[in-house]
């Protein structure tokens, strides 16, 4: 069954709400409430929602950390979830004899037997519960249903390191032909000199290598403060490991050669006698 997220925005309400979960037509619907601010946190508003989800024969579930939402969430029975920004906390079981008509059955399977697991899974409950609506959903959607905000900024910092590569490429394309370009009757005299190809690449890159392991050095503190800001968000995080950093300056190192390169051995294999020509 198809599960439509619908990320609630700071000036939506009840109204606006339910316009958004008529769009989607599903059976199962989860909001995704804002990480800051108080909204819908009214014990109306939800039951709003809730007649309305019931009116589209549908089931909603929540995503928020808002202490009273979850609260009043609670209490009309609406399922409630969070992600790891939130440390998981102790959980209580009790037994309950009064049977409400509704419980969940989690099942571990083998992937490639889906569909026959589905099958035996509601042949067993239809016969054990006839008359019972039985609905599946799969772990990996509900728990992809808590990260919409870090698949979407995942997407804009993506697009922007994309955008900054390219632009850093063609920063140093011009450069590298400003540059080069200073120093063709340079490269002449060395060649007639006696120096080889590879020793005037080696001699344009180094000019430029140092500017990378400068800026290198000064991007590394940086990089540490804003990802360390951005992973005590989360209760559970991953260490910060020192070898990212590595490749990244490697990455940029590689990328910078590649350019330099490119573009100044056009120019060291040229004849000297065409640079020195009016000398």
């Amino acid at each position: 069954m198809k599960i439509q997220i619908i990320q609630i925005e700071p000036y939506d309400d009840t109204i606006s709400v339910k316009d958004k979960m008529g769009w989607g037509q599903t059976g199962r619907v989860v909001l995704v409430w804002p990480t800051r601010g108080r909204l819908l946190d009214r014990r109306l508003d939800l039951v709003l929602i809730l007649r309305h989800s019931q009116a589209l024969s549908a089931q909603i579930a929540l995503v928020t950390s808002d202490p009273e939402v979850r609260f009043q969430a609670r209490s009309l029975d609406i399922p409630v979830y969070q992600s790891v920004r939130k440390e998981i906390l102790p959980l209580r079981i009790r037994k309950n004899n009064k049977f409400r008509g509704e419980f969940f059955l989690v099942v571990k399977y083998v992937e490639s037997k889906n569909n026959d697991v589905i099958n035996y899974i509601g042949k067993v409950l239809s016969d054990r519960l006839p008359g019972y609506k039985i609905e599946f959903s799969f772990y990996e959607d509900n728990v992809a249903s808590l990260y919409i905000n870090e698949k979407k900024q995942l997407s804009i910092i993506s697009v922007g390191i994309i955008a900054a590569m390219i632009i850093a490429i063609l920063g140093l394309i011009a450069i590298s032909l400003f540059s080069i370009r200073q120093r063709v009757k340079e490269f002449g005299i060395r060649k007639v000199n006696g120096a080889k190809v590879s020793e005037l690449l080696l001699m344009v890159n180094k000019s430029f290598i140092k500017w990378v392991i400068f800026s290198f050095v000064l991007a590394c503190p940086v990089v540490y403060y804003v990802i360390s800001k951005w992973l005590n968000n989360f209760a559970y995080k991953t260490e910060i490991s020192w070898w990212v950093f590595l490749i990244g300056g490697f990455l940029a190192l590689f990328i910078t050669i590649v350019t330099i390169s490119i573009q100044s051995y056009k120019t060291t294999i040229k004849n000297p006698v065409e640079a020195l020509r009016y000398e």
